[in-house]
């Protein structure tokens, strides 16, 4: 939730102008380290994806370059699962593919109202390790702006700032905000029996390439 609050906060910054764009980098969970291929998302790619309504034109999307390759291994790594032709608009491919949809909440993260239920939703974004840096940063660069899990901190202002957005949605399509109160309890419980975060393990001299 953390995290997807912050990603939210950061594309907004690119829609207003005071970024150009963001890279994009995915952390293999099986060893801790970020996947070796990075992706540069400039300014008028995010702000497609953010405004698209349409999934159709969400899969076509998802089809090219950087878009496509990030798709791919966002899903091998989430859950060993081969896209090589992109997302699913409808029922074009097998039911098994991510829906397009999910390349609206991977690249520009956020909340989604879904069954009448306002949270951060998708197999991709919930189970993949996400890096985000400034557009075109240098490839040995660990000065992220974002890492989940890691920035921003899963400390208890933050926790808080990300459900009054959650809440403020929610109340927006009448949805009380009181009916996450188990759910957020059930959560405080986890984080304090488990600890706050997962560490990742980032290994500055690992070797990385760029989706042009």
């Amino acid at each position: 939730m953390v995290f997807a609050s912050g990603l939210e906060d950061l594309v907004q910054e690119v829609v207003d102008g005071l970024r150009p764009g963001l890279q994009y980098r995915l952390v293999d969970l099986s060893t801790g380290q970020e996947h070796q291929i990075v992706y540069d998302f400039p300014s008028d790619l995010i702000i497609q994806i953010k405004d698209s309504t349409s999934w159709q034109q969400l899969a076509l999307i998802s089809r090219q370059v950087p878009v496509q390759p990030m798709v791919r291994d966002a899903a091998l790594l989430a859950g060993g699962l081969d896209v090589p032709d992109g997302l699913r608009a409808d029922t074009e491919k097998e039911p098994w593919v991510p829906s397009s949809r999910m390349l609206q909440v991977l690249v520009t993260g956020g909340f989604v109202l879904n069954d009448g239920y306002v949270s951060v939703q998708g197999t991709l974004f919930n189970n993949v390790g996400f890096v985000v840096y400034p557009l075109n940063a240098p490839l040995a660069s660990t000065d992220y702006l974002l890492h989940k899990a890691i920035e921003p901190e899963m400390n208890a202002d933050n926790v808080a700032a990300a459900r009054r957005k959650r809440d403020a949605l929610a109340e927006s399509v009448r949805i009380s905000a009181d009916s996450f109160q188990e759910d957020d309890a059930a959560r405080e419980a986890f984080r304090t029996a488990n600890g706050n975060h997962l560490v990742y393990q980032h290994s500055a001299s690992s070797e990385s390439r760029r989706v042009p």
